[in-house]
């Protein structure tokens, strides 16, 4: 015979969002994407060969329009991951919308270096 025993409720601490979490958009009907508002170009490493593939870099796009928590999701080269965060993190969107209020919104965002 299978003895069922009650667990204690779990400490409701542990529900609590860390410091600094931001809740993303639960929109599944009507979210219209972000656009890009503002986008200056990455400097370009000096004495780096032109790459293959641009850099990818993962973030979230805040309802205010501003990139936060900016990742590397794919790097160039080490050479290239400062510069491509340095100008994300300058870039301004106008934000993703869901039933006409603005959302924070995760996206990927290619990063291209071009030498001029």
């Amino acid at each position: 015979m299978l003895d069922l025993s009650v667990e204690p409720s779990p400490d409701s601490a542990s529900f609590v969002p860390p410091s600094g979490a931001e809740e993303l958009s639960n929109c599944t009907d009507k979210l219209q994407a972000p656009s890009v508002l503002k986008a200056p170009d990455p400097e370009y490493p000096k004495g780096e060969p032109q790459p293959l593939s641009p850099e990818v870099i993962w973030l979230i796009a805040g309802a205010d329009g501003k990139p936060r928590h900016l990742k590397v999701a794919h790097s160039i080269g080490r050479a290239f991951d400062g510069p491509a965060l340095a100008a994300i993190s300058l870039w301004v969107f106008k934000p993703a919308m869901c039933d006409g209020d603005p959302v924070a919104v995760p996206l990927n965002v290619k990063v291209v270096f071009r030498k001029w």
